[in-house]
């Protein structure tokens, strides 16, 4: 009991409560949600990291408003930082209810660790300038760099490890979605307009990474066109 419970946390994909026992009509509504959810949090995840960036470029510190002359204002884009860590959140919770009943990446869990290696990485790149910005090492960056990367990757690792259990019961999982569709099938009067999970399966993934580079596309695009 305690195995299994630490595998359906740490998984890294959802097993798909009704991935073998979905109609047509359902099928769509579960794949429409889940496109917008893992869409939504790509895109926010993106403009974060170059909005983060923008930010570090006029010197990591920005303001606007107040009785004294500022040095590096705040740009007109600067709500997207917090927008974009806010709707990442409700989209990620709109992924992660869909996604449950149809199987996929586990977002929820991922999400941790791109978030944290992403910005870790923008503290890294720029804590060493180029020598034309008077190169050194920005020590408050290259600390940041060095605890956000471990933020993100000890977790990463957990999941690498959980991942490889996860594989190993590959024959357990099987007999289990097959059961519940069982079941269900038994209880349901058109059991003949059941899709087949291997089919779901493949919508799914192809979701995933369609998702990743449309999302990717779409969020440096709109950031370019809100930096002009």
């Amino acid at each position: 009991m305690k195995e299994s419970r630490k595998i359906a946390f740490f998984s890294p994909v959802y097993e798909g409560v009704e991935r073998n026992s979905q109609t047509f009509g359902t099928l769509l509504k579960n794949l429409f949600m889940i496109t917008i959810g893992y869409l939504g949090f790509i895109i926010c995840m993106t403009l974060l990291y170059h909005s983060m960036r923008g930010v570090m470029d006029l010197g990591g510190f920005v303001a606007s408003g107040g009785p004294y002359e500022i040095a590096h204002p705040a740009p007109g884009w600067i709500w997207v930082l917090p927008v974009s860590i806010i709707a990442g959140l409700v989209f990620l919770l709109l992924y992660s209810l869909f996604a449950k009943k149809v199987g996929g990446i586990k977002l929820t869990v991922f999400a941790w660790s791109a978030l944290f290696c992403s910005l870790g990485y923008n503290f890294l790149a720029y804590a060493f300038p180029p020598a034309e910005k008077g190169g050194g090492i920005v020590v408050g960056w290259l600390i940041c760099g060095i605890l956000f990367e471990l933020m993100g990757g000890i977790p990463l690792l957990i999941i690498l490890r959980e991942t490889i259990r996860y594989i190993g019961q590959r024959d357990y999982r099987r007999k289990l979605r097959l059961e519940i569709a069982q079941s269900q099938r038994y209880l349901d009067e058109n059991q003949q307009n059941y899709l087949p999970g291997g089919l779901v399966s493949f919508l799914v993934l192809f979701i995933n990474l369609g998702g990743i580079a449309a999302g990717i596309y779409l969020a440096v695009s709109y950031f370019r066109y809100l930096t002009g």
